[in-house]
């Protein structure tokens, strides 16, 4: 998903959400988008704890090292980032019934009162919605950051592999030439 792409739809459905759905209605889904948000919030806090997926880094080249540890850090800011995006929307679901009680009380026509809520009720949706594409993009770079793990993994498997052919080759190299036993080939006569 693209930067604009993450932005543009949760800012769309920002826009729609007070067309198609009432502010008060927020407490009907309440719940359960909360617990969908702290889930996702404890599934990062997992992620983070696994931290640098490669301990040993005694087969690997240093820029290759490098490379990792850029990505991870890269991945962990955007995980840094999801939780507090989830925290803030779920502080905004836990209190979106008082910032509307106090939207209706406030002494301005009928009809601001109305875009007031609906403001509220968007700047929710986008909490959510773009709480919900940032996952997205997490989840695709961990995988990423696997992806290159896994390569990382196999070039260095590939050059311990041609280390330990080279060393038996050249210790063949030094061996001493096979030498036929004494009689080696002579006819045997019947």
């Amino acid at each position: 998903m693209s930067r604009w792409l993450q932005v543009a739809v949760p800012l769309g459905l920002a826009v729609i959400s007070p067309l198609v759905m009432e502010p008060r209605n927020w407490g009907d889904i309440r719940q359960g988008t909360m617990m969908a948000l702290s889930v996702l919030g404890a599934a990062v806090f997992v992620r983070l704890a696994r931290g640098m997926p490669i301990t040993n880094t005694d087969f690997f080249e240093v820029q290759e090292i490098r490379d990792l540890s850029f990505a991870v850090k890269i991945v962990m800011r955007r995980m840094i980032a999801l939780i507090i995006l989830a925290f803030m929307s779920i502080i905004g679901l836990n209190f979106i019934e008082l910032f509307l009680k106090a939207a209706s009380s406030l002494t301005v026509g009928l009809e601001a009162k109305g875009v007031i809520s609906g403001l509220i009720s968007g700047v929710l949706t986008f909490l959510v919605a773009f709480t919900l594409a940032r996952a997205v993009n997490v989840v695709r770079g961990d995988y990423d950051l696997v992806e290159l793990q896994s390569t990382l993994m196999i070039r260095a498997v590939e050059r311990k592999h041609a280390k330990e052919v080279a060393a038996r080759l050249d210790e063949a190299d030094k061996a001493s030439p096979f030498m036929p036993r004494e009689g080696y080939g002579r006819q045997i006569q019947h």
